[in-house]
């Protein structure tokens, strides 16, 4: 690695954002929304080694809002959020599954080295870990409680995840101290179960970790 920076977009028709790279290294799938329109939806983004990049509509947001994509290790499709549900697209003719549904809100979807989907899920108060295969079936409850975590990616081999810590619902005579707390980066188990802290600080925010591969 060389240290030098290549701009890919330049942010004047679309605005791109939650970049993930398709298992070839040869191109990025982003969710894009119009500078001046309402909704975004995916698009891929092919790398030319010419250097120029070819942009490619993979969804059609029609006022939704399509985002949080992640490529599955097969590079076949890419499993993203709409309408706080978990959809997937075919990268190869763009058709579209429903993967989730009912009253869990789901979000931050990833895949496991297994092939399977882990996703984070919000109803009412409580909050939780769910895995999934790929075509939505055999949803599995890892863990649920009162942390609510924005982020969620799984280790190379699967045995831990790191989570974005935000916000814990449940009472602790200390709360009114860690009030303005800012987000932290834990080590969750398998099972959801936190292990330690990687990164906390209580003057900085931390969020957003992956994992080098």
């Amino acid at each position: 690695m060389d240290g030098q920076m290549r701009m890919l977009t330049l942010g004047v028709d679309w605005h791109d954002s939650a970049p993930a790279w398709r298992p070839d290294g040869r191109g990025l799938v982003v969710t894009a929304r119009r500078l001046t329109g309402v909704g975004s939806g995916l698009h891929v983004l092919d790398l030319a080694r010419s250097g120029e990049v070819e942009r490619h509509p993979l969804t059609q947001s029609r006022g939704l809002d399509d985002h949080s994509p992640t490529v599955s290790p097969d590079g076949a499709y890419v499993v993203f959020v709409r309408e706080d549900n978990l959809w997937r697209v075919s990268l190869a003719d763009g058709r579209v599954l429903r993967l989730t549904g009912g009253f869990k809100k789901s979000r931050a979807p990833r895949f496991l080295p297994s092939g399977r989907i882990v996703c984070l899920w919000s109803e009412g108060k409580n909050h939780g870990i769910d895995v999934l295969d790929a075509d939505g079936r055999n949803r599995e409850n890892l863990w649920q409680g009162p942390v609510f975590y924005r982020s969620l990616v799984p280790s190379p081999d699967g045995r831990y995840f790191a989570a974005t810590f935000t916000y814990d619902l449940q009472f602790h005579p200390s709360a009114a101290l860690r009030a303005r707390q800012p987000e932290e980066v834990r080590l969750l188990d398998a099972h959801g179960r936190m292990v330690g802290r990687l990164e906390h600080s209580w003057r900085h925010t931390n969020h957003s970790p992956d994992w080098a591969r």
